[in-house]
C-alpha cells in the first residue's frame, strides 16, 4: 500500500518526506490517527484490503477538504467520522453491486473494474501531491 501519510523521517534531520510543505503539515496532523481509521475501516468492512480501499479514499477526501481543518477542534473524531462515512459508502456499493448481481442471474454481467478505476484515480493524484 503506498499512502500519502507518511512516518519514514530522515535521521540525520528528524524532518520527515514533505514537511514545511502543505502536504508535510497535513501529513503531521492526520499521521497519529492514521492507524486508529485503518482499524475502524477493517471493522467495518470484515477486509484488510478494503479497509486500506476506504482510508486512501477518506484521505484524498481530507486532502480536497484540508482547508476545513483549521475549524476542528478533535481532528481524531473528525478523521474518525470521515473514514467512518467512506465505509458506509463502500458497504452501501457492494451492496448495490450484490443486488445487481443477483438481478443479472442467467446472464454475464458487464464487466466492471470500478476498483482498478478508482485506485488509478488515487495513484495520479498521489503523483500530483507529490
Amino acid at each position: 500500500m503506498v499512502s500519502i501519510i507518511t512516518t519514514r523521517r530522515d535521521e540525520s534531520t528528524g524532518v520527515g518526506p514533505g514537511q514545511g510543505t502543505e502536504r508535510g503539515r497535513f501529513e503531521a496532523l492526520l499521521a497519529p490517527h492514521h492507524a486508529v481509521g485503518l482499524s475502524l475501516a477493517a471493522r467495518l468492512l470484515g477486509s484488510p484490503d478494503d479497509a486500506e480501499d476506504a482510508v486512501q479514499e477518506a484521505l484524498l477526501k481530507a486532502w480536497l477538504h484540508r482547508e476545513r481543518l483549521s475549524g476542528i477542534t478533535d481532528l481524531r473524531a473528525w478523521w474518525l467520522a470521515v473514514v467512518y462515512r467512506q465505509c458506509v459508502d463502500a458497504l452501501r456499493r457492494r451492496q448495490r453491486r450484490r443486488t445487481h448481481e443477483g438481478a443479472q442471474v442467467g446472464r454475464a454481467a458487464p464487466p466492471t473494474d470500478e476498483l482498478s478505476a478508482r485506485r488509478d484515480l488515487l495513484r495520479r493524484v498521489r503523483e500530483l501531491l507529490e
